[in-house]
């Protein structure tokens, strides 16, 4: 039985795809890993002798690949002198990526052991395709060709995506459409989907640019995309070389903003409650607490859109959201503090308003509601009058008491 499904394997894809000469190409595709890099998945190109057959994860006869003969071309290797900067390195736009010849055999080794999904697809390439190919990939391995890193752009699948559509006539590309599923903004937390702090991130730093949906083309940015992509265009569904044995619960895109909205109620809530105390240290406390974190938080986003080198960093409209005058909350008088806060909620409200009717094209309302929350707190907790330690009046001395002077 195992002798016949590998004999089976070897005519289906003998049937289907030509070479360059002896040799085939495969597009494999790697399922999400543990950390934030293999969030998104993978791709390769893997290049290898037309009798070579990696045998799907349910065939019996995958116990007698031992050793697969093959070399793949990975786009998403960083320079060995940098690869401990890689990420400031790419958030600066420095070129760092390079084309890596790896076996083939050690790419299902590490990619097995990390337990990650492994599909394959025979790219059914005519002679001349298949050489223009295997030439560019080979070449670029050769030369060492390094590139910017761009989640969108320029990633190990955009990489892949753009030599197999050249070396195949622009058969990726040809007639792309807008597509309606999701914009660049859904798309990218949903790598990241469970995690709370990085999709967090993602909606402080991205802007409008990531608002918008992308074509056909554009979404084969993500590994999973090129791969039905490739199955459309191509005809070849994927082979599961390996799949992944631990289950993983569905994980929620939400987790982000929901945070942003528990967030706001906490500096909100930590604002009512610092008000019981009657010295008024802890209201100067938490106040200038507030002000620091979102003060803060304001600064770290203005320094993103300054020094990223992604353009979708640079139109944000949470720059108008958050403010680093917040730092100065702590330390205003209460009258002071009641205007300042009274107008920073007139402005969020504006800005939620203009997100409902269409105006901000851009995802604002968690973020706003957050610093909305915050300013209420702190407004509630200065129009009753001095509270903190610093705006309570000095004890004087009772009545009958007499005055205490100092002596010269």
């Amino acid at each position: 039985m195992a002798a016949f499904t590998l004999a089976l394997t070897l005519g289906l894809g003998a049937g289907t795809a030509r070479a360059d000469g002896d040799r085939v190409v495969e597009l494999y595709t790697i399922g999400e890993g543990p950390y934030l890099y293999a969030r998104y998945g993978h791709s390769l190109l893997c290049v290898m002798g037309a009798a070579t057959v990696v045998p799907g994860a349910n065939e019996k006869s995958a116990r007698l690949a031992k050793d697969v003969v093959g070399d793949c071309y990975d786009f998403g290797v960083p320079r060995a002198d940098v690869a401990d900067g890689m990420f400031w390195h790419s958030y600066r736009g420095k070129p760092i990526f390079i084309t890596a010849k790896i076996p083939l055999q050690v790419v299902l080794d590490t990619f097995r052991g990390q337990d990650r999904t492994i599909e394959r697809q025979r790219l059914p390439l005519g002679p001349a395709e298949a050489k223009r190919l295997i030439e560019a990939v080979e070449g670029s391995a050769a030369r060492g060709d390094a590139y910017a890193y761009h989640p969108a752009t320029a990633n190990c699948a955009t990489r892949v995506r753009d030599v197999l559509n050249e070396a195949s006539g622009d058969h990726l590309r040809r007639d792309a459409t807008p597509t309606k599923d999701a914009t660049l903004r859904e798309l990218m937390q949903q790598g990241l989907a469970g995690h709370p702090l990085e999709l967090a991130a993602v909606e402080l730093t991205s802007g409008v640019m990531n608002e918008r949906y992308p074509s056909t083309w554009e979404a084969q940015m993500l590994p999973f995309k090129l791969r039905d992509a490739v199955a459309d265009r191509f005809g070849v569904k994927p082979v599961t070389v390996h799949e992944r044995v631990e289950y993983r619960l569905d994980k929620s895109v939400a987790a982000g903003r929901v945070l942003f909205v528990l967030l706001g109620l906490l500096l909100w809530g930590a604002a009512g409650l610092s008000r019981r105390d009657p010295s008024g240290k802890a209201l100067g406390l938490t106040l200038k607490a507030i002000g620091v974190f979102l003060g803060g938080l304001a600064l770290t986003i203005d320094l993103v859109a300054l020094t990223c080198a992604y353009v979708e960093t640079h139109k944000n409209w949470v720059l108008l959201a958050l403010l680093p005058t917040d730092l100065a909350l702590g330390w205003l008088t209460p009258r002071v503090r009641v205007l300042y806060t009274r107008g920073r909620i007139a402005l969020l409200a504006l800005l939620m308003l203009l997100e409902v009717v269409g105006v901000i094209p851009q995802v604002l309302l968690p973020i706003a509601l957050m610093a909305m929350l915050a300013m209420i707190g702190a407004l509630r907790a200065s129009s009753g009058g001095p509270r903190t330690a610093a705006e309570l009046p000095k004890a004087g001395p009772t009545k009958g008491e007499p005055a205490k002077v100092n002596a010269t």
